[in-house]
């Protein structure tokens, strides 16, 4: 065996002779170093006097001491290599501890095992990066379902505000008539579903109806969807009740507008027709007067008027329209379309005939369909 002190630790160290001239690596403290070559001769000098050889036996037992080592040698050839490489770099002296380079048996220093991978500890690495990605994943997907459900949640209370706005305004039996809050913006409505006779989701139960419409420029946006509305009332009657229309007089125009002549039951089928392209046939422009279509509407005494106008009003129309109703009974529905300036006044007029008012938005007309 040979005997070197370690440049390191300073340890003893006993090494097999066949690494004279070779390097191994301490079993105290890790760090690799050179056999010197010169300790194998005198080993080799040591070895017939200890089996009991002459000079002739030295070979011979310098041959069974290989062939010892070749056993061990032979098994780590890969490892030496690297240990040669390791050595020559100038790493030999560097402090490398056994904590950071292993320990192998192949260096045939005792205790010097080379320490394989912990694969029970990369194995727990692993499943520890893997549940903390699936419960990052839960949480995306948790949040995404939070947040369709809020969505929907949101979209339930923006349709019950909806129906509380731009709802049907009808009250049973007359009464104060309630001011349309109208639409949110960006919130498209659809007018509420009334069963039996109605205008723009209000209710219009009286026997004899006639609607008083605006045809004026300032109604030009709203007019097709309100003839079409007017239409569709009529064919909501009952066959008992009678209708007639009657629009606002333009200023280049002698008489009004009206149809028919004198008002017809909701079940004559050919006056129905004749209404509807009556009523298509006309358009709008220019000025109009609602005055002379109010006077002539109020005339005829029927239970409920209809008046339906997207013109900025005022003081003065709730005025005149009082005026031309008179002294008789007739109930006054007045719908103002998409102009919330005007709903103080048609307010006023319903308030005090006991009809209704109604602020109809751009987004319920627009819904309307014939």
């Amino acid at each position: 065996m040979i005997r070197i002190t370690c440049i390191n630790c300073k340890a003893q160290l006993s090494i097999d002779d066949a690494f004279a001239g070779a390097v191994c690596r301490c079993q105290f403290c890790g760090t690799i170093q050179t056999v010197p070559k010169h300790l194998k001769k005198s080993m080799d000098e040591a070895i017939p006097a200890k089996m009991g050889v002459g000079k002739g036996g030295v070979e011979q037992a310098r041959s069974a001491v290989k062939n010892k080592a070749q056993g061990d040698v032979g098994l780590s050839s890969g490892l030496d290599a690297i240990a040669d490489a390791v050595a020559s770099s100038g790493l030999s002296g560097s402090g490398l501890r056994s904590n950071y380079l292993g320990r192998s048996k192949l260096t045939a220093v005792p205790g010097s095992e080379m320490l394989a991978p912990d694969k029970n500890n990369n194995m727990m690495w692993i499943l520890v990066g893997s549940g903390i990605v699936i419960i990052i994943l839960l949480g995306v997907l948790i949040g995404l379902l939070m947040k369709g459900k809020g969505s929907d949640d949101a979209a339930g209370q923006a349709t019950q505000g909806r129906v509380a706005a731009g709802g049907d305004a009808q009250v049973d039996g007359p009464g104060a008539p309630r001011l349309n809050a109208g639409e949110p913006n960006g919130v498209t409505a659809v007018l509420p579903k009334v069963v039996g006779p109605s205008f723009l989701g209000v209710k219009l139960n009286e026997p004899t109806v006639i609607f008083v419409l605006d045809r004026g420029s300032a109604t030009h946006e709203s007019f097709d969807n309100m003839k079409m509305a007017c239409l569709n009332a009529i064919d909501s009657f009952r066959p008992d009740q009678k209708y007639q229309i009657i629009f606002w007089q333009l200023d280049q125009e002698n008489e009004v507008v009206v149809i028919p002549a004198l008002p017809a039951r909701a079940d004559n089928k050919a006056e129905l027709k004749k209404t509807a392209n009556a009523v298509d046939e006309i358009t709008s422009f220019g000025q109009s007067d609602p005055k002379p279509a109010m006077e002539k509407a109020f005339a005829a005494q029927p239970t409920a008027v209809v008046i339906a106008s997207g013109k900025l009003l005022d003081e003065g129309f709730a005025r005149m329209v009082l005026d031309a109703r008179g002294g008789n009974n007739t109930r006054v529905y007045c719908f103002s379309l998409a102009e919330r300036s005007s709903g103080q006044y048609m307010s006023e007029v319903a308030s005090q005939t006991g009809g209704i008012f109604k602020f109809v938005t751009r987004a319920e007309l627009q819904s309307v369909t014939r």
